[in-house]
């Protein structure tokens, strides 16, 4: 039977990496998080942001959340909004400013937010020190706070992954899928890299589309996703050890995504050959929820993503755990897949049925009783570090 397999942010709990709901916590409580002069944010004593950029951008988080609080409210749904939909509000000002978006309906609420911002932007704007609205006119003040926001953001999540994990141990079912079943790829929407670590430890070969390592521990992309040597390895939304490089001098066409075999914490890294390289200064991460679904098709995601829908019309079989269906452009796919063949089965891994069919969006809510009725899904009521290879059906 050929096999995929798609594993969520949940998976990365039992590795000791940090929920949704903790790394929300964090960005709206800006606890220790300092913007430096690299206008980089960072986990440590924020008693060094002199300049307010931090407390600033935190307001504005809030004022996001509580935007998306009240729209929540609306239609009566329960959960507290979390801070992907903080990062997609913030995208969505972004596009809107540069022209990528056209939605009249956000300009009352842009004019709204500028009105409400415009006291803390003013005295952001009179500080002594280098701020995020600095060398900006008054009306793209409030466009550059949006897009602080969003690095705000992307900041603190990448920053919270860093460590290594805990322990691997919860992923012991995955190796044993690998050695029962022919895979037909691997999915992650993690952006840690706790589950390429385990894979490799395990001496399962993987085609994650770089190349082998060069100068400066850096593996270039190539798109190498699909290979006899390796089952595709797609991290969906991701990682923190993929950085935007362009040698120095370089422009536009020189920029390639590389993939770090060591930590990055600079905008430049010097490569063997006593060259430069410089960086956007943060990973290259997906991070919102609706503004995903067109960063799907480009830059390496398009590649990406078109691989996973390749590699999943191959599979009989999909297992996906630590994923609550909060993505459409991931439900899309499921969707298309499950309906596409009467023979193709899903099986779900997760502790709560009820609570997984209550949060997820209707794409998939919808179609579960039709499914189950022609079984065509199944849920294994466990969390993944309790699941047994006889709860599994290969």
């Amino acid at each position: 039977m050929k096999t995929a397999i798609l594993l969520g942010a949940g998976s990365s709990i039992p590795a000791g990496y940090p929920c949704t709901n903790t790394i929300t916590n964090l960005v709206l409580s800006g606890k220790d998080v300092t913007r430096a002069t690299n206008s980089s944010y960072y986990l440590g004593d924020n008693s060094n942001d002199q300049d307010g950029t931090t407390t600033l951008v935190n307001k504005m988080a809030n004022k996001l959340y509580s935007e998306m609080k009240k729209h929540n409210e609306h239609y009566g749904m329960e959960q507290n909004p979390n801070y992907e939909e903080i990062a997609y509000l913030a995208a969505q000002g972004c596009e809107q400013w540069s022209g990528e978006i056209d939605n009249p309906v956000i300009l009352a609420f842009i004019s709204r937010l500028r009105v409400e911002m415009a006291s803390e932007i003013s005295e952001l704007k009179n500080h002594s020190h280098k701020t995020c609205v600095d060398n900006v006119g008054n009306d793209d003040m409030l466009a550059s706070l949006f897009e602080e926001t969003r690095n705000y953001i992307a900041d603190i999540v990448w920053r919270c992954l860093l460590h290594k994990p805990a322990s691997l141990n919860h992923l012991s079912i995955v190796k044993y899928i690998f050695e029962k079943s022919e895979l037909t790829s691997v999915s992650t929407l993690c952006h840690d890299n706790h589950l390429e670590t385990f894979l490799r430890n395990e001496g399962i070969a993987l085609a994650d589309g770089f190349s082998e390592s060069s100068e400066a521990d850096i593996r270039y992309w190539n798109g190498s996703l699909y290979s006899d040597e390796g089952t595709s390895f797609l991290k969906l939304h991701g990682s923190i050890d993929w950085f935007e490089l362009k040698p120095h001098l370089g422009d536009i066409y020189d920029y390639n995504v590389g993939l770090l075999a060591r930590h990055l914490d600079s905008l430049r890294l010097k490569t063997s050959m006593g060259e430069w390289l410089d960086s956007r200064g943060r990973p290259l991460l997906l991070i919102g929820t609706f503004n995903k679904i067109s960063e799907y098709s480009s830059g390496i995601f398009h590649d990406i993503h078109c691989c996973f829908r390749s590699t999943l019309r191959e599979a009989d079989l999909l297992f996906i755990c630590g994923y609550s269906f909060g993505d459409k452009g991931i439900n899309n796919e499921i969707v298309d897949w499950i309906c596409g063949d009467r023979k193709r089965r899903l099986t779900v891994i997760h502790p709560d049925k009820q609570n997984l069919l209550s949060n997820a969006r209707p794409a998939i809510r919808d179609n579960w009783n039709e499914w189950e009725k022609h079984d065509s899904v199944s849920v294994v009521t466990k969390l993944l570090e309790d699941v047994d290879v006889t709860d599994l059906s290969l």
